[in-house]
């Protein structure tokens, strides 16, 4: 069987993406919380703020909502405690809004939140990424050595952070709603396309394609940030995805990087740049196109 020849490439072009590229765990992991939270399926009861801790029959329950009239039940000490579903003074009221049992739940949450915010303003190049891993080890080991870790994780443990059904919901669908806008309509308005001869910019939403002369064209990828262009941007995903050659495409990836075009004296710059180690070798054989487009016009 003959091979079909390989459809030359007649341009490479790298869009820009925003920072809310990275919150897709705070999306994606609130969805996986509100999975568990559905099927744990528990539901919410109000105290007031002098109410003690209740235990209650399904039947309790469902006699309180039914005639709606306070009655006594026994607590764990035996301490008789008022049960209305119209929340009197030292009553319950009972709602059908869904939670989950374990507080770890939030816990984790709250810190995929934290983590995504910290590492998506706080850059960590090169050295500073480097020494940044390495306080985080000295400490986790210092910590251990003194046997003040264990002290740590049980106190984490002790938090009791909850959110409903309806609050994993509604935060991640928002954000996810939100991350789609920028993703699919906003981001793609921006770009620098290298195209035989010319590159093509648009640094700008709205802004009209402004047009270079390719010669003296240099192009630079800075030092990739471990936390924000391989963690959060999938390069570990891209590596998994050819590692188990699921993707055979040598020119496709993930993981993110910034470029630096540098052509008539002004530089401009792309941010956040899907797959742009693939796409390097793209762009240098396009240049090199370009020049010798460039030649056999003189």
């Amino acid at each position: 069987m003959v091979e079909k020849p390989r459809k030359e490439r007649t341009y490479v072009r790298v869009h820009q993406h925003t920072m809310l590229l990275y919150y897709w765990p705070i999306w994606f992991f609130g969805l996986i919380f509100a999975g568990l939270t559905l099927l744990d399926n528990h539901r919410l009861a109000l105290l007031s703020s002098d109410g003690k801790k209740l235990v209650a029959t399904e039947m309790t329950v469902k006699e309180s909502r039914q005639t709606d009239k306070t009655k006594p039940i026994k607590d764990e000490q035996g301490i008789d405690i008022l049960l209305s579903e119209k929340h009197p003074e030292g009553g319950v009221e009972f709602t059908d809004r869904i939670i989950a049992k374990s507080p770890f739940y939030g816990v984790i949450y709250f810190t995929i939140i934290l983590l995504v915010i910290f590492f998506t303003n706080v850059p960590l190049r090169g050295l500073t990424a480097t020494l940044f891993l390495a306080a985080i080890i000295i400490i986790f080991l210092l910590l251990y050595s003194f046997g003040q870790l264990r002290y740590l994780a049980e106190k984490v443990l002790m938090l009791d952070v909850r959110i409903n059904l309806a609050g994993y919901i509604m935060l991640s669908l928002c954000l996810f709603i939100l991350w789609g806008i920028a993703f699919w309509l906003v981001d793609h308005r921006i770009y620098i396309e290298f195209v035989p001869g010319q590159i093509k910019v648009v640094t700008e939403v709205g802004e009209g394609e402004t047009t270079y002369d390719s010669a003296g064209v240099e192009f630079l990828i800075q030092p990739t940030d471990p936390f924000r262009n391989h963690l959060l941007g999938l390069a570990w995903l891209g590596w998994l995805l050819k590692a188990t050659r699921l993707v055979r495409n040598e020119e496709w990836g993930l993981g993110t990087g910034d470029l630096i075009v540098t052509t008539g004296g002004r530089q401009i710059s792309i941010s956040n740049v899907i797959g742009l180690t693939e796409k390097r070798q793209a762009i240098t054989e396009m240049l090199k196109k370009q020049r010798v487009v460039q030649d056999q016009s003189v």
